[in-house]
């Protein structure tokens, strides 16, 4: 389970096939709820960045993470291929 950060709204257009990487409180990740490793990640992406030019990946990063982690798996998804990146928070105060 993750405990995403909350926002306020933001208007988005969520692609249908965006694909979600979680990272959970402990750091470690989910593509499509398969766990990886970062080495794993990486060639997962760097598949689906050159099958699909509108690949997104939506990142879901519990609240407890710390942020040098985060910034670590958003600089893999990059060298992997990956453009565009969003974000995925809860609505709320």
């Amino acid at each position: 389970k993750i405990n995403l950060p909350r926002t306020t709204a933001v208007s988005q257009e969520i692609k249908k096939l965006a694909v979600r990487m979680t990272i959970d409180a402990q750091g470690k990740i989910e593509l499509d709820n398969q766990a990886l490793t970062d080495m794993q990640l990486t060639e997962m992406l760097k598949q689906r960045a050159t099958d699909d030019v509108q690949f997104q990946l939506q990142i879901e990063a519990d609240k407890a993470v710390p942020y040098g982690r985060v910034a670590e798996l958003m600089a893999l998804a990059q060298r992997s291929g990956v453009s565009k990146l969003s974000f995925v928070t809860v609505v709320g105060h």
